[in-house]
C-alpha cells in the first residue's frame, strides 16, 4: 500500500516513504482515525504493516537543543489524528485492533465512518510540500538586505561579526564574517544565525 508521507525518510524507518499521492490512492476510501496519545508515529508503522494506506501530515517547529541551539523538530499537523485508506476488503474492525490506534472516526456507534472526499488529502497534501506546515521558514521578501549585520549564535563561530549575502536555495544562510581582519564567507544553518526582519515601507510610501 501506498504510504502518503512528506519529507525526509527517518533513519529508523524500516521501509520507503512514498512522497505524493499515486493515481491508485484516489480508489480508496479514505477515513479520519484517532490514535492513542502522542503514538501517532507508532500508529503510522502499524498499519503500514498491516497493509493500510496512510497519511499522517506533518507540522515543523522550532526545538530546544543543547547549548542553546535550536532544531527543527516535525509532529502530527493534528494531534492524535492522521488518515487511513480503505480498499473494499479491509474492515475498520482491522484498523482498530493495530496498534496505537484507538478508532475510526464516526458521529455515532450506529452509523459507519464517514468517508472522506479525496480532494481533502490531496489539498493537505499539496500544502505540506509546498512548506505550509513548516513553522521553521521564512519568507525570503522578510529577510535583510545584502550587508545587513546579523548576529552568530551557534558553531564555532558563534560571536563572531558577519553580514548577510544571502539565503541559499536549500534554505542555509550565507554570510560574510571578519576573522583577522578579513572578511571570509560561511553558510550556515538558519538556526545558527539571528537575522533581523527586512524593514518594509509604510502603506502608501509614507515614512
Amino acid at each position: 500500500m501506498t504510504r502518503l508521507f512528506p519529507g525526509e525518510q527517518p533513519a529508523s524507518a524500516g521501509h520507503e516513504l512514498t512522497k505524493g499521492v499515486q493515481p491508485t490512492d484516489a480508489a480508496l476510501e479514505w477515513r479520519l482515525v484517532r490514535t492513542a496519545t502522542r503514538r501517532e508515529e507508532r500508529a503510522v508503522e502499524a498499519l503500514v504493516e498491516a497493509g493500510f494506506a496512510v497519511y499522517l501530515p506533518r507540522l515543523i517547529r522550532w526545538r530546544r537543543a543543547p547549548l542553546g541551539r535550536r532544531k527543527r523538530a516535525p509532529g502530527p499537523l493534528f494531534d492524535g489524528y492522521l488518515f487511513v485508506g480503505f480498499t473494499e476488503r479491509q474492515a475498520f474492525a482491522e484498523c482498530e485492533a493495530v496498534e496505537a490506534v484507538h478508532a475510526v472516526v464516526r458521529f455515532s456507534r450506529h452509523i459507519p465512518p464517514t468517508p472522506l472526499p479525496f480532494g481533502i488529502i490531496a489539498g493537505i497534501l499539496a500544502k505540506e510540500e509546498a512548506g505550509e506546515f513548516d513553522r521553521t521558514r521564512r519568507n525570503k521578501a522578510d529577510d535583510p538586505t545584502p550587508g545587513t549585520p546579523v548576529a552568530i549564535t551557534g558553531g564555532p563561530f558563534q560571536g563572531f561579526p558577519a553580514t548577510f549575502v544571502q539565503r541559499r536555495a536549500d534554505e542555509r544562510i550565507e554570510v560574510l564574517f571578519s576573522l583577522f581582519g578579513r572578511a571570509s564567507p560561511l553558510v550556515l544553518a538558519e538556526a545558527e544565525v539571528a537575522l533581523p526582519l527586512r524593514r518594509r515601507a509604510p502603506v502608501g510610501g509614507v515614512s
